[in-house]
């Protein structure tokens, strides 16, 4: 049997849910797990079964027996798996608009014809296909708006959002055969605690001290106050060396600005690796997801890459509909993490972005010493960034010794910033992230050239995470290279050492 799918069946008629049971396991399509009786019973007998696929009738009896009634079911399912397989059996006619919805819901397989038609079998076996829905696809700008604002109205404002502790979806699929264990409540992260260890050596005797590192979670809104300025090659650079101190790191990309970011990461093999790997699903953006379904993927779902884990946008997929609640949404999906750097670059002046920038711990406006540039742009951030000065950050990109000397005063004035942060000009730099490497591992850049752009890097991220927090990161990484060094010479050991570092 393929074990693939594991079924609920909610089809009212008892002789109806034998005969589907029957057809499902004997054509291979999965296994029955469950029987719901009523709409109230259906996510009760998934979450206890770990359902991944759920076949139901619109006749099923329900409290109110509305379409908004089950409307209301798939975003409930949708909040317990984001993956689950929902298959709608129902007699109803080809233009019928509450079929439309079912379809911007994702539900993927619908029977309209109040009977499960010839091959219905193998369209289940094999993985949703958009032709299986797309007789029901009518006035679907009409019906997406119209979904949207129940949503909203259900949401509250993105104010109320930011507040709520939204989590990503997690993963609940039991293998077949498992016993079924009630799901743990999901759990917001408030602080992140690293271990250091100091290690005391005396005579051979070895005692381990720990401490911890609290790390309270810091939102990092980055924007470019030009084209070009370079806010997401920035914001690269600092998420790939936070993770490497072992800060659980996300970059979250705008809705706002064009789709650069799985340009940047190059990630599109990436995509079609997970793709492969769970046997030909599609790949979907949290963003278009947010659109589609109103939840999100797990965690396991978004892009990770040399330990950061990135909230792209699909290139291919535009984002028409997008409004401040879907931003506020997001954001608060994505800030299940103790670092989150989101780069707005130049919609900083979108109302959409504006939400971000409002609660966002610190902000990174990126410039150069372009003085034309900036000035172009100085009208723009007066109007949409000034006010947020107090926790803004002006950094300086592709910037020389001679640049810092002759122009820093003058931009310090005119920004009423006491201080500048300045990223040197390298052009192994922009090359390394054009060809899709990392800056920190590329075999082209030079131990001292990572070495200085490290330094100017620790500087802003010690203004982000405090100076306490910086050095006791440092410390554990620097452990890890004394321990190794010193355990090859223990046995020599006989004076009284001591080493800072981790296990």
């Amino acid at each position: 049997m393929n074990d693939h799918y594991r079924i609920v069946l909610g089809l009212q008629d008892e002789r109806l849910n034998a005969i589907t049971k029957t057809a499902l396991e004997e054509d291979l399509v999965g296994q029955v797990v469950g029987i719901a009786l009523t709409r109230k019973n259906i996510v009760p007998r998934v979450m206890e079964h770990g359902a991944n696929m759920i076949i139901v009738a619109d006749e099923l009896i329900g409290d109110t027996e509305t379409d908004d009634e089950w409307l209301d079911l798939i975003e409930e399912l949708r909040r317990y798996d984001f993956h689950i397989r929902i298959v709608f059996l129902c007699t109803r006619s080809v233009d019928d608009l509450f079929l439309s919805k079912l379809v911007l819901s994702n539900v993927t397989d619908i029977f309209h014809e109040g009977k499960l038609p010839k091959g219905w079998t193998t369209q289940l076996r094999q993985a949703p296909k958009y032709e299986n829905t797309e007789l029901f696809r009518n006035k679907s700008d009409a019906i997406a708006d119209d979904l949207r604002k129940r949503k909203a109205k259900q949401k509250g404002t993105p104010e109320e959002i930011l507040q709520q502790p939204l989590i990503p979806q997690a993963a609940k699929q039991a293998p077949p055969g498992a016993e079924s264990t009630p799901a743990a409540e999901p759990q917001v992260i408030t602080e992140v605690r690293t271990e250091v260890r100091t290690e005391v050596r005396i005579k051979k005797e070895t005692e381990y001290i720990y401490e911890q590192i609290k790390i309270s979670p810091k939102s990092v809104a980055v924007v470019s106050l030009f084209e070009g300025a370079g806010s997401s090659t920035l914001t690269r650079l600092l998420a790939e060396e936070a993770a490497a101190l072992d800060v659980e790191v996300g970059v979250m990309e705008a809705a706002s600005p064009p789709a650069a970011w799985m340009q940047i990461m190059n990630a599109y093999d990436l995509v079609e690796q997970i793709r492969n790997q769970s046997k030909g699903k599609r790949w979907q953006s949290w963003h278009s997801a947010l659109l589609d379904m109103d939840a999100v993927p797990a965690w396991e779902d978004a892009l990770r890459i040399q330990g950061v884990r990135y909230i792209l946008r699909d290139p291919d997929v535009e984002l028409h509909n997008w409004t401040e609640t879907e931003t506020a949404e997001l954001l608060t999906y994505s800030k299940n993490v103790s670092l989150l750097f989101s780069d707005i670059s130049t919609a900083y002046h979108d109302p959409r972005e504006q939400i971000i920038l409002k609660s966002a711990d610190i902000i990174l406006a990126v410039g150069n010493y372009d003085a034309m540039r900036l000035a172009r742009g100085r009208q723009k951030y007066e109007s949409f960034l000034s006010k947020y000065g107090e926790k803004t950050l002006l950094v300086m990109n592709k910037s020389t010794p001679r640049l810092e000397r002759a122009h820093s005063p003058v931009i310090r004035n005119k920004y009423a910033h006491r201080k500048l942060f300045h990223i040197p000009v390298m052009n192994v730099f922009l090359e390394t992230y054009m060809d899709g490497e990392s800056f920190w591992t590329s075999g082209y850049v030079r131990d001292e050239t990572r070495q200085e752009m490290r330094e100017r890097a620790h500087e802003m991220l010690r203004a982000i995470l405090g100076d306490e927090v910086l050095k006791k990161l440092k410390a554990r990484r620097r452990g890890g290279l004394i321990d190794r060094i010193m355990r090859y010479f223990k046995d020599s050991d006989s004076d009284i050492e001591a080493d800072e570092g981790t296990a």
